[in-house]
C-alpha cells in the first residue's frame, strides 16, 4: 500500500517535470518564431543568411559541449560573451552581433535545460519570449532587443555561476560528432539554401516554414537525445501535412524546388534519426 502511494507520488511529480521541460521547450521555439516572424524587410537577408550559417556552426560544437561528460568551465563563456557584447556595441556591427546573438542563445538553451532546475529554465524562456515580443514596438530596434537578450542570458549564466549550479546532464547520442554534422548540414544547410535564393517578398515565409516543419522532427531528436521524451507518435501524419502544405507553397511561390528540397531534407534527417539516436 505504501509502496503505491510513493510509485504514485513519483509518477505525480515526473509528469510534471515532464510537462514543464515541454513547455519550457515550446516557449523557447515560440520566442525565437515570434523573433523571426519580426526582422524587418529590410534586414531579412543579411539576417537570415548569417543566422543560418551561425546556426549550424554553433549548433555543433555546443552539441559536442554538452555531450562531454565535463564541460569547458563557463567562465571563459562568460568573459568570451561580455567582452563580444562590448565589442558589437562600439563597433555597431550587426553581422557580428548576429552571430554573437545565435551563439549565446544555443549555449543558453543547452546550459539552462541540462540542469536539474527545470523552473528556472522554464522563467528564462518564458522572459526570452516576453523580449522577442519588444519588437512589436517601434522604439525598440533589431539591434537593441538582441543585445537585451543577450545580457538578460550573460546575468542569467552569471547567477547559476555564482550559485555553483554547473552540474548538467550529459546528452545521450551514439557518435556525436556525426550526428551533430549530420544534422547540421540537412537543417541549417537547407535553411542557408532558402535564404540565399529567395527573394525578398517570400524569404520569411519560407524561411519560417522550412524552420517550423523540420524544427519539428529535429526537436524530437533534441528531446529524445536528453531523456525528455523517448517516442514520437504521429510521424506520418506529421509528413503528409508537411508535403501538402510545402506543395501548396510551391505552387503559390511558383517554384516546385521548395517541395523537393523539403523532401530531401526531411528524409536526410529520418536517415539520421535510424543511425544515431539511440532508442
Amino acid at each position: 500500500m505504501i509502496g503505491n502511494i510513493k510509485n504514485l507520488i513519483k509518477s505525480n511529480i515526473e509528469n510534471k517535470q515532464y510537462f514543464t521541460n515541454i513547455l519550457s521547450y515550446f516557449l523557447f521555439i515560440l520566442s525565437n518564431l515570434v523573433f523571426l516572424i519580426l526582422v524587418p524587410n529590410e534586414l531579412s537577408k543579411i539576417f537570415f543568411i548569417n543566422y543560418s550559417i551561425a546556426n549550424g556552426i554553433f549548433s555543433y560544437l555546443v552539441v559536442l559541449l554538452f555531450s562531454k561528460k565535463e564541460n569547458i568551465d563557463i567562465r571563459y563563456f562568460l568573459i568570451f560573451f561580455s567582452i563580444s557584447t562590448i565589442f558589437c556595441y562600439f563597433f555597431k556591427n550587426i553581422i557580428s552581433l548576429i552571430w554573437l546573438y545565435t551563439f549565446i542563445l544555443i549555449y543558453s538553451d543547452y546550459f539552462f535545460s541540462q540542469k536539474k532546475h527545470i523552473k528556472a529554465n522554464l522563467f528564462i524562456k518564458f522572459s526570452l519570449l516576453l523580449i522577442s515580443c519588444l519588437l512589436f514596438f517601434d522604439q525598440f530596434t533589431l539591434s537593441l532587443v538582441m543585445n537585451i537578450k543577450i545580457l538578460f542570458l550573460i546575468i542569467c549564466i552569471t547567477i547559476f555561476y555564482i550559485f555553483k549550479i554547473h552540474l548538467s546532464f550529459p546528452l545521450e547520442v551514439k557518435k556525436p560528432n556525426f550526428y551533430v554534422i549530420s544534422t547540421c548540414i540537412v537543417y541549417f544547410g537547407s535553411l542557408y539554401i532558402i535564404a540565399l535564393i529567395s527573394v525578398n517578398e517570400f524569404i520569411k515565409l519560407l524561411y519560417i516554414s522550412f524552420q517550423i516543419f523540420l524544427s519539428i522532427k529535429l526537436k524530437i531528436f533534441d528531446l529524445k537525445i536528453r531523456g525528455i521524451l523517448k517516442i514520437d507518435n504521429n510521424k506520418k501524419i506529421l509528413f503528409l501535412l508537411a508535403c501538402i502544405y510545402f506543395m501548396l507553397l510551391s505552387i503559390y511561390s511558383n517554384s516546385y524546388f521548395i517541395l523537393f528540397l523539403f523532401l530531401i531534407s526531411y528524409l536526410s534527417l529520418h536517415y539520421v534519426e535510424k543511425k544515431f539516436i539511440q532508442n
